[in-house]
């Protein structure tokens, strides 16, 4: 169950990881790309990743769409892809290597996709909101809703593949923002059903 990884990253998440406002120097610029995504990534291996003991994750980019985690430690992320949609993008598919480091959740994954879809999002929020170099605002937290929930969901809810529908993904993400930004005091409504999630039901 996806259970346990709230187990190990919640109390982690609680903790006074965010340490003030970072130099200008160190923030990220969300229109160089490549630096976006390393940026991610790094903060993300520094909380989520060193909590579960995930091993360090390659990532390159892809020439057709969409981004997607494919084996074990790898991200290939769709070169079209830049500022906020690719910043949720690469929080999204570093959140499904979570999801992979523990225990034997990759096969447990195939059981339910769209609750193994919507615990990234709710990630994959969490992470953007706690990255202390990232400028996250309130603006790109309401525009990458937006985005998410015009772009990002499907409606083909029988078929093995639905991720969720625009709808569910944005409450996701918004919980994942709630979460990461109240330094894991705030759970909204939707947190028990996204985030924590039962992948065996």
């Amino acid at each position: 169950m996806y259970l346990s990884i709230a187990k190990k990253i919640l109390p982690f998440l609680s903790l006074p990881f965010f340490l003030g406002n970072p130099s200008y120097s160190e923030i990220v610029d969300i229109n160089d790309s490549e630096n976006l995504v390393e940026i991610i990534i790094q903060e993300a291996s520094k909380t989520f990743g060193k909590r579960v003991g995930a091993k360090k994750v390659r990532w390159e980019w892809c020439d057709e769409p969409p981004s997607y985690y494919p084996t074990r430690n790898f991200i290939c992320l769709n070169n079209k892809d830049k500022g906020l949609s690719l910043a949720f993008t690469a929080a999204h598919e570093y959140a499904h290597h979570i999801q992979h480091s523990v225990d034997s959740l990759a096969d447990r994954s195939r059981k339910n996709i769209t609750k193994v879809e919507l615990q990234a999002d709710c990630y994959a929020g969490i992470m953007l909101a706690t990255n202390p170099k990232y400028p996250f605002t309130i603006e790109d937290a309401n525009e990458m809703l937006a985005n998410v929930y015009e772009k990002y969901g499907d409606y083909e809810y029988d078929h093995e593949d639905h991720h969720g529908s625009g709808e569910n993904r944005m409450l996701a993400l918004r919980s994942g923002f709630h979460f990461g930004r109240s330094e894991g005091t705030h759970k909204d409504a939707y947190y028990k059903i996204f985030c924590v999630g039962d992948t065996d039901k």
